[in-house]
């Protein structure tokens, strides 16, 4: 099924994480997805936001708090913008959105 990068959470958003570091491994089976969550583990996710530069700052609409993630280009400038309830979900959506852009097409079974 076809997923926005913007509303990927949970095991969607980590089997996507999973599926950049190496598509069609061990890391995106069930059995390692039972373990590897860097949507909420800092220890995973905090690799993948330092190794990939990712920069957070809280957001505030007035009503609701959250986080927005970007991504630095080599040139310096910031490619990709993303957002989520908590700083790992938006760094991680942000990670996904430099690998696949603003779609990704996800197994069924993680409906």
């Amino acid at each position: 099924m076809r997923v926005k990068t913007s509303e990927l959470i949970g095991t969607q958003l980590d089997w996507a994480v999973a599926k950049t570091i190496e598509p069609g491994s061990f890391w995106t089976s069930a059995e390692h997805l039972a373990t590897f969550k860097p949507s909420i583990y800092w220890s995973q996710g905090g690799l993948i936001i330092e190794l990939e530069m990712i920069s957070l700052q809280p957001t505030w609409d007035g009503e609701h708090a959250g986080w927005e993630a970007k991504s630095p280009t080599r040139n310096g400038h910031y490619f990709s913008l993303a957002t989520g309830p908590t700083p790992l979900i938006a760094a991680m959506r942000c990670y996904v959105t430099i690998n696949f852009g603003d779609i990704v097409d996800v197994p069924d079974e993680l409906k």
